[in-house]
């Protein structure tokens, strides 16, 4: 009998535990998706190296998000003047309207090509396979976020 009732309470608290992370997760549903589980996000960026180079190159990100069963995100880089562009994938996790995780990256080689990322990004990539950002502007397509590891504001627009 009053192992009917453990299981009864066991069984409780499970459900309570579930519909406790349904409900968070959707809480955590981000605005800059809009709804959507997969955009398209354009940027230019200009990378300075300490020999005094200039690099100008252009990404491509396409991030998916879903509340379960996430699906790989991407990003392909074009730098110019290079034959050959960068392309990596990770997982994208939402925490709050503003703070974004991503996760488990991955390269077709299996190693970053420092040729197509920054100093800072290949040295994060290697040593941690964790990259943490916050959201600190979005009006319309535009958004623009900071690195938690290694700061500097980005911004990025959305493409359709």
């Amino acid at each position: 009998m009053s192992v009917d009732k453990i299981i009864k309470v066991l069984f409780c608290l499970v459900l309570i535990a579930t519909i406790a992370n349904v409900g968070l997760k959707l809480r955590d549903v981000p605005e800059v998706m809009d709804g959507k589980d997969s955009l398209l996000y354009y940027g230019n960026n200009l990378s300075f190296s300490l020999d005094g180079d200039v690099v100008f190159s252009e990404d491509y990100h396409t991030v998916n998000y879903r509340l379960f069963f996430n699906k790989k995100s991407h990003t392909s880089r074009k730098i110019y003047g290079e034959p050959k562009g960068g392309y990596f994938s990770y997982y994208t996790q939402f925490y709050d309207n503003k703070l974004i995780q991503f996760t488990d990256f991955s390269f077709p080689d299996g190693e970053p090509d420092t040729k197509y990322i920054t100093e800072i990004e290949a040295h994060n990539l290697r040593r941690i396979n964790e990259e943490k950002l916050q959201l600190i502007y979005k009006q319309g397509k535009v958004v623009c976020f900071t690195k938690l590891l290694d700061g500097g504001v980005t911004c990025l627009v959305r493409r359709q």
